[in-house]
Parts: structure tokens; C-alpha cells; sequence
């Protein structure tokens, strides 16, 4: 079941960085780091094909210690000892939308924290036994099982220099069936 979380961590830190990758990113694009060796390297640089027209970056170094503050926080709340997969930052720009889609299994234990944004509140849905909708404000974060339960947005309604900035940060259960996927593999 999914839930929202008030103030799930202090994210001042990190409240200007939506606005520097909007304004250095005029095009679409979608940035993957990896580790090698135990250290971020830039994988690669294309195109987003989930969400069109928005910015998007696989495992900023710059959020790793958010995500394990997220995760610490994540595990007294559900009770579970949890695995890393990954972590996803998008920032969403005027009339972006997120289609209805459900996850792949990395995402087991889902995490999306609103970060900035200079736009009015905007909404994402779950689809469990009814339809909820959820309103984050910045620190705010909902909670919920990425694998099978489908969620989505509506277009992004704002003016062409709004912006909206969102992580999302992924887990499995360390004794559940999708174990195997920790890690991103």
C-alpha cells in the first residue's frame, strides 16, 4: 500500500539543484552514472524515453548520501532490511506527463521524494483497491510498492520556465522474492 511521508528527510541542501538542471539542460536528456572501482564515472548521455522532454539522471553521485538517509528511514518504517538498487532523478518540465506504468522489479520498494519545484502542487496517483492521490510538498515522499502498483501523472501544467524535481529512490526486501535484483542487476 502506498503512503506519503511528511518531511521524510531535510532536503534544503539540495533545493536549488532542479533550477541548474533545467537551465543547463534546454534539450531532453537522460545522464547514467555507474561505479567503477567504487567511484561514479559518466556512462552515458541520450535521450529520456519514458518521460519526453524531461531531464534525467541514473545515479547522481551527488544523491548518494541522501539515499542512504532515505533508506535508514525507509527500513523503520516498513520494518525490513532493505538492498540497494538504485536511484533516478527527473526533473519534469511543462507538459510532461507520466503515462501509467508499474516498475521493473529493482523497484520493489519504492521511494519519491519531491526535492523542488517552482510550480503549484502537482499530483501522482496509485492505482490499489481505489485510486489515491498524492500531493508532496518539498521533503515530502511517498511510499509504495513499485512492482505492482501502477502510478502516473497528469500533464505538468505550468509556465514554460516551471520545473518539477523529483528522486526516486529504489529497494528490495533483503528476504523477498525480488532479493536477486539488489544492487541494479
Amino acid at each position: 500500500m502506498s503512503q506519503l511521508i511528511k518531511n521524510l528527510v531535510d532536503v534544503s541542501e539540495y533545493v536549488n539543484d532542479g533550477k541548474k538542471l533545467f537551465e543547463e539542460h534546454v534539450t531532453p536528456t537522460e545522464i547514467k552514472y555507474k561505479v567503477v572501482r567504487g567511484k561514479y564515472v559518466l556512462d552515458d548521455i541520450g535521450i529520456p524515453t519514458q518521460v519526453a522532454n524531461s531531464i534525467s539522471v541514473y545515479n547522481n553521485p551527488r544523491y548518494e548520501t541522501l539515499y542512504y538517509k532515505v533508506k535508514k528511514e525507509i527500513e523503520k518504517v516498513t520494518g525490513k532490511r532493505l538492498y540497494r538498487t538504485y536511484y533516478y532523478e527527473r526533473v519534469y518540465k511543462q507538459n510532461n506527463v507520466l503515462a501509467k506504468h508499474i516498475d521493473r522489479p529493482a523497484c520493489q520498494v519504492s521511494v519519491s521524494l519531491h526535492l523542488s519545484s517552482n510550480t503549484d502542487d502537482w499530483s501522482i496517483f496509485f492505482e490499489e483497491d481505489t485510486i489515491k492521490e498524492y500531493t508532496a510538498e518539498v521533503g515530502d515522499a511517498i511510499l509504495y510498492n513499485g512492482v505492482t502498483t501502477p502510478h502516473w501523472r497528469h500533464p505538468l501544467i505550468c509556465s514554460r520556465d516551471g520545473y518539477y524535481h523529483q528522486i526516486f529512490f529504489h529497494f528490495v526486501d533483503a528476504d523477498g522474492e525480488y532479493v536477486h535484483h539488489a544492487f541494479d542487476r
